[in-house]
């Protein structure tokens, strides 16, 4: 089993970079009482990262045996970046809600991956 070391953990950080042609924007909520037992929210920004948004095609089985297509929209930000499933995360022309994060707990963390579901 082979390892990397530090200077090859960091070069290859910098070149994902180069794969990041987009920016977008970890929004968290801010919920405040509307007076009458509810609540209003607003989601605002809060750092802004390079990103790369992909679509994913694929097909998976219905109960009852058939296939139905469907889409995953799939997030990779810098090895750094800090989002969570409580965030959303906005690009210039559409807004998603995080499903799962992953990369933070992996080994040779190069970046960071995210399910996302576009707000409609």
């Amino acid at each position: 089993m082979s390892f990397i070391n530090a200077t090859q953990l960091a070069y290859m950080r910098e070149q994902l970079i180069d794969t990041l042609p987009d920016t977008g924007t970890v929004l968290s909520v801010t919920r405040t009482s509307d007076g009458q037992g509810g609540y209003t929210q607003v989601w605002a920004g809060s750092i802004t990262y390079d990103c790369r948004i992909d679509y994913v095609s694929a097909t998976k089985l219905q109960a009852g045996g058939g296939y139905v297509p469907f889409e995953t929209v799939v997030l990779t930000l810098p090895y750094n970046a800090v989002i969570t499933t409580a965030n959303r995360f906005a690009t210039e022309d559409h807004q998603y809600n995080v499903k799962s994060v992953k990369g933070a707990d992996r080994s040779w963390n190069i970046s960071v991956r995210a399910e996302l579901e576009e707000v409609t």
